[in-house]
């Protein structure tokens, strides 16, 4: 079965880059996957031009405070786990509130229905108007983006708690404190991290287009630099290792769900 799928998996991305090699071949000037390669990797060109790696220089930093991809991917990890944090802080105790108190669910439902509907860059004007500072800006349109899943599955993970469970917690007398700790958050657990990973991506694919739109740094603003520069090769392989690092991240956050999944 895993093999089928892994061989499922290389067809797909053999076809993917096939598909590719032909939209670049019928456009001029269009990246292939060789000149892609050739940039990412570096290498030599058909004028016989030594091309510098990308991704070998990627640390490099020059004058006019000019960085390597990486010290741009760095950058992009902290503004995703400084927004997170503040998701974490504040999403994990108000999901707990949502799934434990009908009450409280529906004055959260009233006020937020319309709020998760908005599109996450739509709140950065909004933020800019607020606040001058581009961290502080993206630290918040991120945490207003993706506080809402992780509070949704935290709160969904109450819900299916097995009564059996709420009753044994009644006969053993246990204080309201004794259920959240010992009985509620155990079971939760996968539900949490389910909500995490899914608010993890929508931070990751938010943080993109608010650095395009800043301009001062991380993956995002050296696409959007790239494109300004006409180097489409580089935006190629800046896609390449935003879908990579999303990618992985989220795996990782699904095998730690799937290691706590003892509800099943």
């Amino acid at each position: 079965m895993h093999f089928k799928r892994i061989l499922m998996i290389c067809i797909m991305y053999v076809v993917l880059v096939a598909v590719w090699w032909v939209v670049a071949s019928q456009n001029e000037g269009y990246p292939s996957p060789i000149s892609t390669y050739q940039v990412a990797f570096g290498g030599i060109d058909k004028h016989g031009e030594e091309i510098q790696s990308v991704l070998a220089n990627g640390f490099y930093i020059g004058e006019d405070e000019e960085q390597g991809v990486f010290w741009h991917l760095l950058d992009s990890l902290a503004y995703l786990f400084g927004g997170f944090a503040l998701v974490l802080f504040v999403g994990l105790p108000l999901g707990l509130l949502v799934g434990l108190s009908p009450t409280f669910k529906y004055g959260y439902d009233v006020i937020t229905g319309s709020l998760k509907a908005i599109a996450p860059v739509v709140w950065l004007p909004f933020v800019l108007i607020l606040v001058q500072d581009t961290v502080m800006v993206a630290l918040i349109t991120i945490f207003l983006a993706a506080l809402w899943p992780l509070v949704s599955s935290t709160a969904f993970g109450i819900k299916m708690i097995h009564q059996d469970y709420l009753k044994m917690s009644k006969t053993l007398q246990l204080t309201r404190t004794e259920l959240l700790v010992d009985i509620i958050l155990p079971l939760i657990v996968p539900y949490i991290f389910d909500g995490i990973r899914r608010s993890l991506w929508i931070a990751w694919v938010t943080i993109i287009p608010i650095e395009m739109l800043l301009e001062d740094k991380g993956l995002g603003h050296w696409v959007w630099n790239a494109y300004n520069e006409e180097m489409q090769e580089q935006i190629i392989i800046g896609m390449v290792l935003i879908y990579v690092l999303g990618s992985i991240i989220g795996y990782v956050l699904k095998l730690v769900a799937d290691y706590f999944n003892y509800m099943d």
